[in-house]
């Protein structure tokens, strides 16, 4: 077989590897933005990865009409290759999607319009027509230097289409004979625009029995941040143009609006408070409730906090005179309460306390004016726990009820709702069963679990285990769309986005770090159902072996000193830009912290898979430097290699002997447990030291689970405990953050 990219050529005998899998990841290795395979002498493509990552068969049909990519969904369907990057590139040779987020159905039709965000520079969204042809889709761009563009949608009593900006929601009628927008208003201007605003896309749904809006004001920041620390008696943030709010802009107030005067922030009227990104929104035919998926805030942590999902009583509905309170940023879960806020003192409610010790961290269950539980917020009538919980930071970004024909036995009148967190519990497409006034079914809890991406591209299942425990009832979904974890060279990491049911009844899917748009349909010969192995089911946090890889390296043994200094010998000869810095970002890798610290790139060789421990010819990285044909040549041809000078020699030898000499054990040296009771977390293995915060009864952490890393000191076994950066059960400034994130528990 032979991989052909431009002019690099990487032949591969058929026998050098032992299955599909292991061919694909030698593909997915080389980085390239599109490959081509071609089997033998035969010139026409079989099959392509496409830019996305996605490999297809350019000529299959197999689903419905359109290739069938090897993403698991429900039995019975496919998921099939609508819109690909490669074949829909502009003038540039850039794919001329760049982060589409919405799409709704044109009336009548068979097209639809899209949303396209383009990213989060100013004024770069498009609005793009996909038109149906004879021989697929094609894209039509119809309107262009749009503004943090994102919502999208039609509303049907007053026939216009209505896009959201950063501060402004505009709306136009389409005419898809003439293939033009017409009758362009702004209709609402002047929405919240404060600086460096963490939330300011623009969302809506209508409510289809009034036509009335319902607008998404997200918070301007994760958790009411204070840079002083100091977290009052109530967030400010709430008072700052009504943003952590769903505002309802009434059909009346829409219908004044004319090309001269547009609504203002007056015209609007709060419905619900206390939610922090209200970016999955739906109302069901019957107009009662309106239904949200909140994306809750973002601890670092992988099992914390679970999103949610909410019921808003719209007029129809009792209590619905109540403006009631969702939590952010003082609750999060059923009934746990944020840090922030957890560490206010009863009689002190001006005030933080400033903490140094965890014996001073009070924890007054029942009497905490914010204890999420008990009692209400204080200074709020009526505080309002989530109907129920969605997994961890699942990051749910848009919601509709099913009613097309093609999945009625199966999706009939369910909620869809779709999953774009970029951890392991996103890349998912749900469906909800729902009452008559569709609201999510609840039961009560027996051993709930959800499901989440394994590193080998399977599922797995993790317990529903919240801080705080779990409420009476729980909303069980089906998945429709799982499995879409990445797999080198098959798929990359699932981005779903917005959707649409089609005329036909299949489902349109935008995604928008993948640039492409898929197509849900029926089909049993294309259902992909892959042969998983299942032995292993914990769903590890991918950065904990990015700190135990940085306590290998930061030991005081010989060993350990060596490679720490090659290390910083490679990192300072290959971040250059005649060697890796102008291809590479840098050689960096963010995962861990924001700002680069002394092994970010030793992360970035981590999660990039550029070395194999203790052998350097099967390492990317040395094959690449050394031009050994396992990867296309690093630096790339127009620069000198390493082989040309003295100096790259020394630097190619000093890399092959660090890789042959790096441990290779490093997955035994980390390994999930659960907390038995609370438990100072200490900087030393000594009580000596001062507490940098406490683990609870219950929590999930990640051990060094090896005899021999264990320390006895002062009558305690000490057990490494590894914690990512800015772990909620730290005090915050208590300890410095250690660069490998080893601390010490007395573990029995």
């Amino acid at each position: 077989m032979v991989v052909s990219a431009g002019q690099m050529n990487l032949v591969i005998k058929w026998g050098d590897v032992s299955s599909e899998k292991s061919v694909l990841s030698v593909v997915s290795a080389l980085a390239l933005s599109s490959l081509t395979l071609f089997m033998g002498t035969h010139a026409a493509a079989v099959t392509a990865v496409d830019g996305s990552g996605y490999l297809f068969d350019s000529r299959d049909v197999s689903c419905d009409g359109y290739p069938a990519l090897k993403v698991q969904t429900m039995p019975g369907t496919c998921l099939g290759l609508v819109v690909s990057q490669n074949a829909n590139l502009d003038r540039a040779g850039k794919p001329r999607l760049r982060m589409p987020r919405l799409i709704v159905k044109v009336p009548n039709r068979d097209d639809f319009l899209i949303s396209d965000m383009g990213g989060w520079a100013p004024r770069i969204g498009k609005l793009f027509w996909l038109k149906k042809t004879t021989s697929g889709f094609e894209l039509v761009e119809l309107m262009d230097k749009l503004d943090l563009l994102h919502g999208l949608a039609f509303n049907e009593h007053d026939k216009f289409f209505y896009l959201g900006e950063n501060n402004r929601v505009i709306r136009f009628r389409f005419d898809a004979d003439l293939g033009k927008v017409f009758e362009v208003q702004t209709v609402i201007a002047n929405l919240p625009d404060v600086a460096r605003h963490m939330h300011p896309l623009t969302h809506f749904v209508f409510d289809p029995v009034t036509g009335d809006m319902y607008l998404n004001s997200g918070a301007p920041t994760d958790h009411c941040f204070q840079s002083d620390g100091q977290y009052k008696e109530r967030c400010g943030e709430e008072f700052l143009q009504k943003m952590a709010t769903i505002q309802k802009v009434s059909q009346v107030k829409l219908a004044t609006v004319t090309e001269a005067q547009s609504l203002k922030q007056g015209d609007f009227e709060v419905v619900a408070q206390g939610l922090r990104n209200s970016m999955a929104m739906a109302i069901h035919p019957a107009g009662r409730f309106l239904i949200q998926g909140e994306n809750s805030r973002d601890f670092p942590e992988l099992e914390e906090p679970y999103d949610e999902l909410n019921v808003v009583p719209l007029k129809n509905s009792k209590a619905s005179s109540a403006v009631r309170h969702y939590g952010w940023p003082y609750c999060f879960n059923n009934h746990a309460v944020s840090p922030e806020w957890d560490k206010l003192v009863v009689g002190e409610p001006q005030t933080s306390a400033k903490l140094t010790t965890v014996s001073e961290i009070k924890k007054l269950h029942g009497e905490n004016p914010y204890y999420c539980g008990r009692n209400p917020i204080q200074g709020l009538k009526d505080y309002q726990r989530p109907y129920s919980l969605l997994p961890p930071h699942a990051a749910p970004l848009a919601a509709g009820y099913y009613d097309g024909a093609m999945f009625a036995p199966e999706l009939g009148g369910k909620l869809l709702m779709s999953f774009h967190g970029h951890r392991s519990t996103g890349q998912r497409f749900v469906a909800y069963p729902v009452n008559r006034d569709g609201l999510p079914r609840l039961a009560k809890p027996q051993n709930e679990k959800y499901k989440f991406s394994l590193p080998n591209g399977c599922s797995g299942e993790a317990p529903v285990n919240p801080r705080g425990g779990l409420r009476q009832h729980y909303a069980r979904y089906d998945e429709v769309v799982c499995g879409w974890g990445p797999v080198r060279g098959v798929r990359p990491k699932g981005a779903p986005t917005g959707f649409a049911v089609a005329s036909d009844g299949s489902i349109f899917i935008v995604e928008d770090k993948n640039k492409t748009i898929l197509r849900l349909a029926k089909s049993e010969s294309a259902n992909y159902q892959p042969d998983c192995d299942s032995a292993d089911q914990r769903n590890i946090d991918a950065n904990i072996e990015l700190l135990a890889w940085r306590n290998a390296l930061t030991g005081e043994g010989s060993a350990e000193k060596e490679q720490r200094s090659q290390y910083f010998e490679i990192v300072k000869a290959l971040r250059k830009p005649e060697r890796c810095l102008k291809c590479h970002e840098g050689l960096i890798n963010k995962d861990l912290r924001d700002t680069p610290d002394a092994f970010a790139t030793l992360d970035f060789f981590v999660r990039s898979g550029w070395f194999k421990p203790g052998d350097a010819e099967k390492s990317l990285l040395y094959g690449a430097l050394s031009a050994n044909g396992i990867a296309p040549a690093m630096p790339p041809a127009g620069f000198d290699s390493l082989e040309a000078s003295e100096d790259g020699r020394k630097v190619l030898k000093t890399v092959r002997t660090w890789i042959d000499n790096l441990p290779q054990d490093i997955a035994t040296r980390f390994a999930q447990a659960k907390v038995g009771k609370n438990l100072n977390i200490r900087p030393a293995p000594t009580t000596a030291s001062q507490p940098c915060g406490q683990l609870k009864n219950g929590d999930v952490i990640y051990v060094d689970p090896r005899p021999e890393s264990r320390i006895s000191a002062g009558g305690n076994l000490w057990t490494k405990v590894y914690l990512v950066p800015g772990h909620t059960r730290l005090v915050p400034g208590a300890c410095e953050a250690p660069i490998d994130g080893v601390y010490y528990a007395a573990i029995p």
